[in-house]
């Protein structure tokens, strides 16, 4: 590329070089404006990564809450279902317990066996074995003096 400099040309190869821009100036008022922007937009950009750290904190918190909400109703519907078990087998011990004998109709009973004394009972062979032992005594010759 050919340039003319203080009325010389130039010949220029590759890419032309910029020439640094100079800074714009601004009057002191100007400056502390800027730097109260400049402080304003940190103070901002730090609240919305706080802000985003909240919302993130709260959907992790929102999630672990309905897993653990999730187990507790598991679980009460467990409980509601053995509740339920306990107070069948309860209806069945009461019907049960209608079958059995009251403490009059046992201590009756007691009385009874009491009176009785079935120990001193002879069971229907030892029976069968006096008579035997008993008849065989009257028909020996020895029995009938």
């Amino acid at each position: 590329m050919i340039e003319e400099k203080d009325g010389k040309k130039v010949i220029s190869f590759g890419k032309k070089k910029e020439t640094p821009k100079k800074a714009p100036t601004f009057s002191p008022t100007e400056g502390r404006a800027l730097r109260a922007v400049k402080v304003i937009e940190e103070r901002l950009s730090n609240l919305d990564r706080k802000t985003e750290l909240i919302e993130n904190n709260i959907l992790s918190i929102n999630k672990r809450q309905n897993v653990e909400l999730k187990t507790i109703n598991s679980k009460m519907m467990e409980l509601e279902k053995e509740i339920g078990l306990i107070k069948r087998r309860i209806v069945e011990m009461a019907a049960d317990l209608k079958n059995f004998a009251r403490r009059e109709e046992v201590d009756t009973l007691r009385k009874y066996l009491d009176a009785w004394n079935p120990i001193n009972f002879a069971t229907h062979n030892e029976v069968e074995e006096i008579i035997k032992e008993k008849s065989q005594g009257l028909n020996s010759p020895n029995s009938r003096r």
